[in-house]
């Protein structure tokens, strides 16, 4: 009401008086009369200051008041991603990797070849008799000497050049090599021999090799090998440098009790830097230089002549410690409760779990039935046409006319009066109708045909012509003797007798069409903003509403029973009690103070926290929190400008 549209300045003062009366949060002031400042809900008029102004309330705890949007806000720390080394591994920072104990390929006595994925065991040397075939016993060295070339036992001769054996053509296992114009192969000598590297000979001690049961001699290394067993676990590899097995930290959603970049080593309870991490401006720390070095220059990095290299200071964490061999940080991780915050780089309480407001945006609401915010598709057909999600296609039905003849293989039943084809006319593709498969049946591959173990035959699509039907007994086609026309831009489906036509995109980005409505279905969004409703119910934005979800009238279980109108279970739970009737427990339902229920689904709605309250989940009631609408925080007040009407 505008008191300045009353003419009689008797009547103006009386509206006045009654509109301070009806008004608790009107007063005088600044504004000329006979107006007067009307101060927003939930304020009071400070003439003094001439403004209207409440008492600032608490946020609820892990929530803090957000001066750029009013609100009250999640106050979770800024955390990265946890990596962690589960139990049972720890972290290299030479490698940058997890590594776990190999998994004992090789039995006792063995040593695991990685190079050759073998079991090796030295192999066991008697005295012989006489030299192997080719070899003559050369006193003079007490050894058995072949002759020239010996060690290509798979062809060719000894390329000095090569050290190894060569050939002017093709050989089994022999490779072109580009540089020398010849053929290239591998060589071998008899255990224990070695090969002159001039002459390619082979010669050695006069003795006879022998290995262990269900081994094979190896002549290249003198040493017995056997079959491995697996030496890692799946999506790990060996490190033959400390026969561990190496993989990545297992990376997770969890905040992190590590600083940005570190792993948690979970058998230590330690944060582990990767090689280098105490020079995070960059470079490598140096062991003689006991700080971080540089071949080029880096931020607060200086020149040193002695060293000829840029040198800067390491660092680590606060309570970190250094190992100069690695150039590496650890530490203890955060204690029990508490997650590391990048941006204060310490460690910090996180937010209460259920600290968020589920919110179906404007456009859009949430369905019980299926827990999700539903919003209207995006209309993939053009008007007329059906959409077929299954195909995700627009569809429209067929014109059919009348025709003067059947169509190819076809003959007019006048008892019928309709077009019939013969017996598996249906199998345009190519097979016979087969009964117990209501199909067509193959006993060869066809295209389109996949092979059914239980009959035995390839199984394969039938089709008839548009407006006809199949005999299922012999796979005949039949139907009206037509024509079918499809609009410009469709093709017609003989097996729908629809015409088709591409579909636009029927729902946006993160969204899934359900057939059931025709709507686009998507999870609620998590709002950091202080919740208005209780826990686990979604805020449906339009409709200022808080919706439960499917059997939310139910909080100790079960489903709600619309024929018991009370929650049911085939098994006890609290507060439950055997039904003889219904063959079911039956306990209770119960929803939040002041909300409603919805016996279809069972579950419960009402309305939200008013403006400047939150939904405080221990007291179950809605409590100030912040601001009230349109004031501003200012030291322990909110305050707002008085509106003069």
């Amino acid at each position: 009401m505008n008191a300045r549209r009353i003419a009689p300045r008797l009547a103006s003062a009386a509206i006045v008086c009654c509109l301070l009366a009806l008004h608790p949060g009107t007063a005088s002031g600044s504004c000329p009369p006979p107006a007067t400042a009307v101060c927003t809900a939930g304020t009071s008029y400070n003439a003094a200051a001439d403004s209207c102004q409440a008492s600032f309330a608490a946020c609820l705890p892990g929530y803090v008041y957000d001066t750029s949007s009013n609100l009250c806000e999640v106050s979770a720390p800024s955390t990265t991603s946890a990596s962690t080394c589960p139990s049972g591994s720890s972290f290299n920072p030479f490698v940058g990797k997890c590594e776990a104990a190999n998994l004992s390929p090789c039995a006792s006595g063995y040593t695991y070849n990685a190079t050759s994925n073998r079991c090796e065991i030295p192999a066991t040397f008697t005295p012989a008799s006489s030299c192997p075939d080719g070899y003559a016993f050369d006193s003079a060295s007490n050894k058995c000497v072949g002759g020239a070339s010996s060690a290509c036992i798979y062809g060719g001769s000894w390329g000095y050049y090569e050290q190894t054996c060569t050939s002017g053509g093709p050989l089994p296992g022999f490779n072109f090599d580009t540089e020398t114009g010849l053929y290239i192969g591998s060589w071998a000598c008899p255990p224990a021999y070695s090969v002159n590297t001039t002459t390619g000979a082979c010669s050695g001690p006069m003795v006879t090799a022998s290995c262990p049961a269900g081994t094979v001699i190896n002549a290249a290394t003198s040493k017995c090998e056997a079959a491995a067993g697996p030496a890692c676990a799946a999506g790990q590899s060996y490190n033959p440098s400390n026969a561990k097995c190496d993989f990545a930290p297992v990376a997770s959603s969890d905040p992190s009790t590590c600083p940005p970049g570190y792993v948690l080593n979970v058998d230590a309870n330690v944060c582990a830097g990767v090689l280098n991490s105490a020079c995070p401006q960059g470079g490598s720390y140096g062991y003689y230089e006991r700080a971080c070095t540089s071949g080029s220059p880096l931020p607060g990095f200086n020149w040193d002549d002695e060293t000829g290299l840029y040198i800067g200071g390491s660092s680590c964490p606060a309570g970190f410690a250094l190992t100069v061999s690695s150039g590496s940080c650890s530490g203890s991780p955060c204690p029990a409760g508490q997650v590391y915050d990048a941006t204060t780089s310490a460690c910090a309480t996180p937010a209460p779990v259920a600290a968020s407001t589920l919110v179906c945006a404007s456009g859009s609401s949430f369905n019980p039935f299926v827990g999700k915010c539903e919003a209207a598709n995006l209309t993939p057909c053009a008007s007329g046409y059906a959409y077929n999600a299954s195909r995700n296609t627009c569809e429209i039905a067929a014109t059919f006319t009348p025709a003067s003849s059947c169509p190819d293989g076809y003959a007019f039943d006048s008892a019928s009066n309709k077009c019939v084809g013969g017996p598996s006319s249906a199998c345009i593709y190519g097979g016979s109708w087969g009964y117990y498969e209501q199909t067509c049946t193959s006993g060869s591959p066809l295209p389109g045909f996949n092979f059914d173990s239980e009959t035995g035959s390839y199984i394969g699509p039938w089709a008839c012509p548009p407006a006809y039907s199949v005999n299922t007994s012999t796979g005949s086609c039949s139907g009206p003797m037509v024509t079918a026309s499809c609009p410009a831009g469709t093709v017609i489906d003989a097996a729908t007798s629809k015409c088709d036509a591409a579909a636009g995109p029927v729902c946006a980005a993160g969204q899934t069409y359900n057939t059931s409505n025709a709507k686009c279905d998507f999870a609620a969004l998590a709002s950091v903003v202080a919740p208005t409703c209780p826990p686990g119910y979604v805020l449906n934005v339009d409709a200022n509403v808080c919706a439960g979800s499917l059997n939310s009238a139910c909080p100790m279980g079960g489903s709600y029973g619309y024929y018991e109108h009370a929650c049911t279970s085939g098994s006890p739970l609290p507060g439950f009690n055997w039904d003889d009737e219904t063959g079911m427990y039956i306990g209770p339902s119960s929803c939040p103070a002041g909300f409603a229920l919805n016996v279809s689904s069972g579950s419960c709605s009402g309305s939200p926290c008013p403006t400047g309250y939150a939904f405080n989940a221990a007291t179950s009631s809605c409590q100030p929190s912040g601001c009230p609408a349109g004031t501003v925080k200012s030291g322990n007040l909110c305050i707002a400008a008085p509106v003069c009407q």
